[in-house]
C-alpha cells in the first residue's frame, strides 16, 4: 500500500501539501483518529484523480521537435526569400503546406503550423454583426444589404471591411524556430503588424504589410479585423437602441453591449477593444466554442494540413466528418485515446499534390 501511495503522490505532487496538513497540521479539536480516516478518504480520491487527469486530448505537438535554423547555418531572411508567393487560390492551408513542404525539401527544416480558430462568438457577433449574415453569394440579398450599410462615426474605409467580409473559420501559417524563438512566415497575407494593441491609430490599423513576425504580432494583427468589426457592431447596436420602441428591447440591446464589452457596468461607453486569442494545446478547446473567447490558437507539426487533420488527431475516426466543430458528445476519453492513432509523422502525398497545384 505504501508503494501505491508513493506512486500516486508522484503522479499528483500538488496533493502532498494536503497529506502534510492531515498528518502534521491537525487543528485543535480535531479527533486524532479522524486524520487517519481522512487520509484513507483522500487515498480513495487519489485512485480516481489519475484517471480523470488522463481524460483530455493530447497535443499534436507531443514528441515533435522543430528545427532550430540557427543551428544549421540558416537565417530567417534566406528562408523567407525562398518561399513561393504567387498563388492561384486563397486557401491558407494549402499555402502553409507549400511553404512547410518546400523548406523541408530545400533546407531540411522541420517547421510548425500555427492556427487561429475563430469561435462562434466571433462569427456571430462580428462576422454576422449579431445574426445579419451579411456574407453571401455574388449579388445575393446579403451582398445588397451590406452595400448600403452606413453608421455614424464609422469611416467608409472601416465599413469596407464588412462589405467585403466573409466568415473566417480559421487561418493557418508556417512557423520556424530561430535561436529558440518562433517566427511566423505568412508569406502572402498583408496584415497590420505594426499596430500596437490597444493604442494604434486608424491609419496604423490600415498599414497592411507582409513580413516575418512573432506569434504575438501575427495573432494581434489578425484580430485588428475583429476590432474594426466590433466598432461597426457597436454603432449598429446604438442605432438599434435609438430606434427601439420598447424599454425591454432597449434593455436587451444594452445587455448585449455589456456582454461584448461596449459599455461598462455603469453604462459608460467603451471606446475600443483589444481582442486576444486563448492559447490551447489542441483544437478540442476551440471546438467547445468557449463563450468567453473570441478566438483560440494552437500549434501542430508541419505535416498537418487543415482543421480536419487536427480533429482526427484529437478524436480519431468517428461518424463525424470534421469539416466543422463536432458536437460536444464527441469529447470523451475513448476518442482521445483513439486520436493518437491518427498522429501524423510524415507528409500525405495527396495533400502535398493538391497544395502544390496552387502555385502559379
Amino acid at each position: 500500500m505504501d508503494i501505491i501511495f508513493s506512486h500516486l503522490l508522484t503522479k499528483n505532487p500538488e496533493l502532498n501539501n494536503y497529506i502534510l496538513f492531515i498528518n502534521y497540521e491537525r487543528p485543535c479539536g480535531l479527533h486524532s483518529g479522524l486524520g487517519g480516516r481522512l487520509k484513507k478518504l483522500l487515498l480513495l480520491c487519489l485512485f480516481i484523480v489519475p484517471y480523470i487527469s488522463f481524460a483530455k486530448p493530447l497535443s499534436p505537438m507531443l514528441n515533435y521537435t522543430p528545427t532550430d535554423i540557427a543551428n544549421h547555418g540558416l537565417d530567417v531572411q534566406r528562408i523567407w526569400n525562398s518561399m513561393h508567393s504567387r498563388m492561384k487560390g486563397k486557401d491558407c492551408y494549402k499555402r502553409a503546406h507549400i511553404w512547410s513542404y518546400d523548406m523541408y525539401k530545400k533546407f531540411g527544416v522541420k517547421s510548425k503550423k500555427i492556427f487561429i480558430h475563430y469561435t462562434n462568438k466571433w462569427n456571430y457577433e462580428l462576422d454576422d454583426l449579431g445574426g445579419e449574415k451579411l456574407y453571401g453569394g455574388f449579388l445575393g440579398s446579403g451582398a445588397l444589404k451590406r452595400k448600403s450599410l452606413k453608421y455614424p462615426g464609422i469611416s467608409r474605409r472601416d465599413i469596407g471591411v464588412i462589405r467585403s467580409n466573409s466568415r473566417w473559420v480559421y487561418h493557418v501559417a508556417t512557423t520556424i524556430v530561430d535561436n529558440e524563438k518562433d517566427v511566423v512566415l505568412d508569406r502572402t497575407l498583408r496584415l497590420a503588424y505594426d499596430a500596437k494593441p490597444g493604442v494604434y491609430t486608424d491609419d496604423e490599423g490600415w498599414d497592411l504589410i507582409v513580413r516575418p513576425s512573432t506569434p504575438t504580432e501575427w495573432m494581434e494583427s489578425l484580430t485588428v479585423r475583429g476590432e474594426i468589426l466590433w466598432k461597426i457592431r457597436k454603432a449598429k447596436l446604438k442605432e438599434e437602441i435609438s430606434e427601439a420602441r420598447s424599454s425591454s428591447r432597449r434593455r436587451k440591446l444594452r445587455n448585449t453591449m455589456l456582454k461584448l464589452g461596449m459599455i461598462d457596468a455603469n453604462g459608460k461607453e467603451v471606446d475600443r477593444i483589444d481582442i486576444t486569442c486563448r492559447r490551447a494545446d489542441s483544437i478540442a478547446t476551440a471546438d467547445l466554442n468557449p463563450r468567453d473567447e473570441w478566438c483560440v490558437w494552437t500549434e501542430a507539426p508541419m505535416y498537418y494540413w487543415n482543421e480536419i487533420d487536427l480533429r482526427y488527431a484529437v478524436y480519431g475516426k468517428t461518424r463525424y466528418s470534421y469539416s466543422f466543430s463536432p458536437p460536444k458528445d464527441i469529447h470523451k476519453e475513448s476518442n482521445y485515446v483513439n486520436g493518437k492513432n491518427f498522429f501524423q509523422s510524415e507528409f500525405n502525398s495527396s495533400e502535398v499534390k493538391m497544395s502544390q497545384g496552387e502555385k502559379k
